[in-house]
């Protein structure tokens, strides 16, 4: 596959209030026009794009673009990011390294533990669940079902502070596809906790 185009953050670009920001790759076109093209992302904490901080594989472009949401929180400081095209057989080259800031005000930070609504839900393949943190802590986030049986541990380890997401694709901690069905969603940090449901529904086989 070609070379991703960079949609955002651009080199040089500042993140307010954006620890977990979401990088998006245009399109890359395939020799093979029978190939369906995923992409891989990485972020970096050092210029020479050595010290890698999160990365991501196999994401699936929506519309000509891919997106992924980088999975941890990051500290205040400079960031590098690279993406790449796959077609399941190799990859392509990756892009040019774009340079952005993370910069958190006070006025921006969750004044509370919070954890939304599940997007979306009802979901088949995938969903993307936010969550606020007003300060850094371990932190916690579990699917169980209605008997209160845990399915999956999503989050494990500290986060924060910010407003903050991490993706479920439906399946249990040993990789297998969960039931149709309703779940709950727990979050445990700083002291408090909340609690959502989500509904698993016409997963693809």
């Amino acid at each position: 596959p070609g070379v991703p185009e960079v949609v955002s953050p651009i080199d040089g670009a500042t993140l307010t209030d954006q620890p977990s920001p979401v990088l998006v790759v245009g399109g890359s076109v395939d020799p093979d026009s029978g190939d369906v093209v995923t992409y891989g992302f990485r972020a970096y904490r050092d210029r020479l794009c050595t010290d890698m901080v999160a990365s991501a594989e196999r994401v699936p472009a929506v519309g000509g673009r891919a997106e992924w949401c980088v999975d941890v929180s990051l500290a205040d400081g400079d960031y590098w990011w690279r993406a790449y095209g796959d077609d399941g057989k190799e990859w392509g080259l990756m892009t040019p390294a774009a340079r952005f800031t993370v910069e958190t005000s006070e006025e921006g930070l969750p004044r509370e533990v919070r954890l939304h609504g599940p997007s979306p839900n009802p979901f088949g393949n995938e969903t993307t669940i936010r969550y606020d943190l007003p300060t850094r802590s371990e932190t916690r986030l579990g699917v169980f079902d209605l008997m209160g049986r845990q399915v999956r541990v999503l989050i494990d380890g500290e986060r924060g502070p910010g407003r903050l997401s991490v993706t479920w694709d439906g399946r249990d901690g040993v990789g297998g596809r969960t039931a149709n069905g309703f779940y709950v969603m727990k979050l445990t940090s700083c002291g408090s906790s909340s609690s959502v449901p989500v509904v698993v529904l016409g997963r693809a086989r």
